[in-house]
């Protein structure tokens, strides 16, 4: 068992029975309450605790305040003396003004005129001077103006004029040029005509010693018969078409003539080299009379 004691007990020694009575009777006390008594304070505190935590103020509450009575009492004043009007200063006598003597006048200086007097006359000549020299310059700028003018009318004028010129020069050229051409483009195609005339001869010839070989006179022929036949070849000188326009009178006479057109074909000169497009276009297609020489008269 343990014992409490409080700080303030001292242990002495055994004095005498006395004093061992009191120490036994509180050594009682605290055997049997102290610790419940203990026990009992830690719980509450604990309680206490717990419920201010839960604990929340109530709600401020707001009051109006209520207005407090002020007890009045009509009190009557005494009304106020008058002041005594102050009194008025005393005003010292000014002092009499004391008279200067009159200033004397002053006289306004006369300004004398130093500007130089000005001669009339001359002022008009010099005047009549200036404008006999501003019209001579008007009419000297006037005439410098229209001889301008004129210089530009002349140089304007002799520009139109070489145009002019230039031009019925270039017309000239143009015209003698074209006329040049078209003659020389005339004989080339007279002088290619001639060449062309010359060959459709040529091969006329050949056509005819052709036919004379080829034909078969018969015994009918005589002078001055001619058959007269329209024909058409090829590019090589074969007959395409062949028809006679206009007979001799003797039927003999006219086929002969047909057979011998026929038999001569193709015509080999038509493979000659001088057989250009220009000839062939003369005797692709062309008509003839059929006249032997050696006829009977």
């Amino acid at each position: 068992m343990v014992s409490l004691k409080s700080p303030g007990d001292k242990v002495k020694g055994k004095p005498g029975a006395s004093d061992d009575k009191p120490a036994a009777k509180a050594g009682r006390w605290h055997d049997g309450y102290g610790l419940p008594v203990l026990f009992s304070l830690v719980l509450h505190s604990l309680a206490l605790g717990i419920a201010l935590m839960a604990w929340s103020p109530p709600a401020e509450l707001h009051v109006n305040p209520v207005p407090q009575h002020m007890a009045a009492q009509l009190v009557e004043l005494e009304p106020e003396k008058p002041k005594p009007a102050p009194k008025p200063p005393t005003r010292k006598p000014e002092p009499k003004p004391v008279s200067k003597p009159a200033e004397p006048e002053k006289k306004t200086p006369v300004k004398k005129d130093n500007k130089p007097k000005v001669d009339e006359k001359a002022l008009q000549l010099k005047r009549e001077k200036e404008a006999k020299e501003r019209a001579e310059k008007i009419a000297r700028e006037k005439r410098e103006r229209e001889a301008k003018e004129r210089r530009r009318k002349e140089e304007e004028k002799r520009k139109q004029d070489e145009a002019r010129k230039k031009r019925e020069q270039q017309e000239l050229a143009d015209r003698l040029r074209r006329e040049q051409a078209a003659k020389e483009a005339q004989e080339k195609a007279e002088a290619e005509a001639r060449v062309v005339e010359s060959k459709v001869q040529y091969f006329s010839g050949l056509f005819r010693q052709d036919l004379s070989y080829n034909w078969s006179r018969p015994p009918s022929a005589r002078n001055n018969m001619r058959a007269k036949f329209r024909i058409s070849l090829s590019r090589f000188g074969d007959i395409q078409t062949l028809s006679l326009i206009s007979g001799s009178g003797d039927a003999a006479f006219d086929r002969s003539a047909e057979q011998a057109i026929r038999k001569s074909a193709p015509f080999s000169w038509f493979r000659h080299p001088e057989m250009d497009n220009k000839t062939y276009n003369r005797l692709k297609q062309f008509t003839f009379e059929f006249d032997p020489e050696d006829l009977v008269k």
